[in-house]
């Protein structure tokens, strides 16, 4: 079937032109959020200490160049501090227990909304949430407590956690979803704070894999590098093959299927046991292994994706550092970019973490498919 439109990139620096942001940050949470922000084209202006980056003295640097390129950084100065918030649309603010001048400035905000317009939107991040009062945490009390480091790491041994800042980013860019909701919404300051903590956003992707469990009354634990029971459908998880590991993320009777076929459709597959990936992941994983494991085996990290997108099931390779820069895909999307840093340094950081494309109509060249039908409703 030919298209009927072509696709050309659109650059999002013009998506929040006009858009004035104050951020007061002083972890990877609200740093991350107002470089998002930023790469909309949203004016933003930054207040606070050098952000607490996980790395070398050498990384930390680099970071906080990383996070604020693009905004306007300013020490906390009171004059500076309410001209910019008598202008902002969006205020980016982040609880903290270190700085006492920092958090007596972001407290006037919360509380009082000391030298905000009427129609500021305040999104406040923190590790726990505001409505029990300020809990003092970070990235890894908030994996521990949403159970995310319960969850990861091999069965008899020590719990682990994310790494290098991750629960932050994730943070960081579900508090920047927020602002952008309540400003399209038209009524973000009568909802102002908007509360985002690091635990919940965490708690959120725990609760993704937990349905697979909880309601059902399976045992849960943690499995290396795979879920427990393979999150109730054969396979998933990170496999070792030929050169490295690969990620397998059955979810369904069909996706199981491309990987038999890819297999040669061997006779054991053909056993009623084998033929639900629910009943395998339930009652025959280990008999299961004794099969995928030694043929994964013989394959590149390469072949095995080319042989799941021939046959029909997900299949990711598991990179190093270097063979992600190089990766095909990250270089055709302009996913990674060059930044020369202060020292004169060049290094690698990512781009924006989004491609948008506008359709514009081309001359058909084929009947054209008939059209979905949709379902109208009040929603706006």
């Amino acid at each position: 079937m030919t298209r009927d439109h072509e696709f050309t990139a659109v650059a999002s620096a013009a998506l929040l032109t006009g858009v004035t942001v104050v951020e007061f940050s002083r972890h990877v949470a609200g740093a991350y959020c107002g470089k998002l922000l930023a790469l909309m084209g949203a004016s933003v202006t930054r207040f606070g200490p050098a952000i607490d980056v996980t790395g070398s003295p050498d990384t930390r640097q680099a970071m906080q160049q990383v996070f604020h390129a693009g905004k306007n950084c300013v020490a906390l100065d009171v004059t500076r501090i309410q001209a910019a918030l008598g202008a902002a649309r969006i205020v980016i603010v982040e609880k903290d227990d270190h700085d006492d001048r920092f958090t007596d400035c972001v407290a006037q905000i919360i509380e009082h909304r000391t030298g905000l317009n009427a129609e500021a939107i305040v999104v406040v991040i923190s590790a726990n949430g505001g409505h029990d009062g300020y809990v003092p945490g970070c990235g890894l009390t908030s994996a521990a407590s949403a159970a995310m480091s319960w969850g990861i790491g091999e069965p008899a041994r020590e719990p682990l956690t994310p790494a290098y800042d991750i629960v932050d980013h994730e943070a960081g860019a579900s508090a920047a979803a927020a602002a952008l909701v309540a400003l399209l919404s038209g009524r973000g300051a009568s909802c102002s704070p908007v509360d985002v903590a690091s635990r919940d956003v965490v708690a959120h992707f725990v609760s993704m894999l937990a349905q697979n469990y909880l309601p059902f009354g399976r045992p849960w634990q943690r499995d290396g590098r795979r879920p427990y029971m393979s999150g109730g459908i054969y396979p998933l998880g990170l496999f070792k093959c030929k050169d490295g590991y690969i990620a397998l993320y059955c979810r369904s009777n069909h996706e199981w299927k491309g990987i038999v076929n890819a297999m040669g459709d061997p006779a054991w597959s053909e056993a009623e046991r084998f033929q639900d990936p629910r009943v395998i992941a339930r009652k025959h994983i280990e008999e299961a292994d004794t099969y995928l494991l030694p043929w994964l085996e013989q394959y590149t990290k390469t072949e095995i994706m080319e042989l799941g997108l021939k046959c029909g099931f997900p299949a990711a390779p598991v990179r190093y550092v270097g063979e992600t820069l190089d990766d095909p895909q990250f270089k055709f999307r302009g996913s990674l970019q060059s930044l020369v840093l202060e020292t004169g340094a060049t290094v690698m950081t990512p781009a924006a973490p989004w491609r948008l494309m506008q359709a514009k109509p081309v001359a058909a060249t084929a009947a054209k498919p008939r059209p979905l039908q949709s379902t109208t409703t009040a929603a706006p």
